[in-house]
């Protein structure tokens, strides 16, 4: 959701169903299975709605297993009124970092598709990525999440959980 509040404002509210699709995992080091059919302990499938503080709305779903395609670990749709951004890549781990995203604009009027650049990676090993973008900002005096930010998304949280044991009621948060 940091990605969502980043662009589109704090999420307000928040509607919550989550679920255990699969009950059972094998326990991996890198290819070899260390252990298999272990019972999981958290939900693996979650599908939020609600709107943010700017009055944008937004549906957020987020699932385990295995990807449609290969290369399909995340597809994120912002969709307005004069055209449509489209993110793809192979994890959901956007923010740590990767080769292997795709960032498309799609003007309605014009009917045309742009695929725009991502930011110029950094002399680092890729999964240091995210940190070094983060004390390049700093030191630039850009923007970087705070501690209040930290406490925003723990109250998500907490409202997500509140709302899918509430069967998907509409939570709003305090702050």
């Amino acid at each position: 959701m940091d990605f969502v509040a980043s662009l589109l404002g704090q999420p307000r509210t928040v509607s919550a169903h989550l679920q255990t699709t699969w009950p059972y995992v094998d326990i991996l080091d890198g290819d070899k299975v260390i252990e298999q059919g272990v019972r999981k302990t958290t939900d693996d499938y979650a599908s939020l709605h609600g709107a943010t503080d700017q009055g944008v709305k937004y549906t957020y779903v987020l699932r385990g297993g295995e990807a449609f395609e290969q290369g399909d670990g995340l597809v994120w749709d912002i969709i307005g009124e004069k055209g449509q951004i489209r993110v793809t890549g192979a994890n959901i781990m956007f923010n740590i970092g990767a080769d292997n995203y795709t960032i498309r604009v799609k003007d309605y009027e014009a009917g045309e598709i742009e695929t725009v650049p991502m930011h110029e990676n950094l002399l680092l090993p890729l999964l240091a990525q995210n940190v070094g973008m983060v004390y390049e900002r700093f030191a630039d005096g850009g923007f970087v999440l705070t501690f209040e930010d930290a406490v925003r998304r723990h109250e998500f949280l907490d409202a997500m959980f509140e709302s899918n044991e509430a069967g998907g009621a509409v939570q709003t948060l305090r702050s």
